[in-house]
């Protein structure tokens, strides 16, 4: 791209304004104006040619290696459900089983595959016993959930699972928590919450 010398700069100024525009819609997925009828000045275009130079090459780069590995840049993790600091009680009328989650969420039913990150905590506020926490997961290719125990309440002491909670879910398919045996002694409070990033 050849610029001018000189007084000539607004055809430099112009150029500029067209690799912001590029730039602009590689990052964001839109585009920039290209602003006309810049003004003349002294000497300028030689400085202006050389930053235009750069940022053609950062655009040929970004058009060449896309954000994210292709297409749109990777979606981040996003808060999908939670308890909230309260959290939800438990005692020993709670009700047990899938139909009555401690936490819940539902991925959008849209094709495509979801993954969900689950954290889990019970504090109890005296000893329990009973009251085992379980999880159900609606994987791929299935047509009834999966589900397993997390753990069982131990007298006083704060639990939570030992392993990272994490979980494919298919599209439309749900994650949560539940109580699988009743509590028998004592009382407490899960707080939880679940992440979500599609796949």
């Amino acid at each position: 791209m050849t610029f001018p010398r000189g007084r000539a700069t607004g055809p430099s100024l112009e150029a500029i304004a067209g690799q912001s525009a590029r730039i602009s819609a590689l990052l964001a997925g839109g585009d920039a104006p290209v602003p006309k009828d810049y003004p003349q000045g002294a000497e300028t275009g030689r400085a202006l040619a050389d930053v235009s130079a750069d940022l053609e090459a950062i655009a040929d780069y970004l058009e060449a290696n896309p954000p994210g590995g292709g297409g749109a840049p990777a979606a981040a993790w996003s808060l999908a459900a939670s308890t909230g600091y309260a959290g939800v009680a438990i005692n020993t009328s709670t009700p047990t089983g899938a139909a009555n989650p401690l936490i819940e969420w539902t991925a959008p039913d849209d094709d495509a595959l979801h993954w969900a990150v689950l954290f889990l905590a019970l504090f109890p506020a005296t000893s329990i016993s009973g009251g085992q926490i379980e999880w159900y997961a609606d994987y791929p290719d299935t047509t009834s959930p999966t589900y397993s125990s997390m753990f069982s309440p131990s007298g006083t002491m704060v639990q939570m699972p030992t392993t990272l909670m994490r979980y494919p879910i298919k599209p439309g398919g749900a994650l949560l928590a539940c109580l699988n045996t009743a509590v028998t002694t004592g009382s407490g409070t899960v707080r939880a919450s679940i992440y979500h990033a599609p796949g």
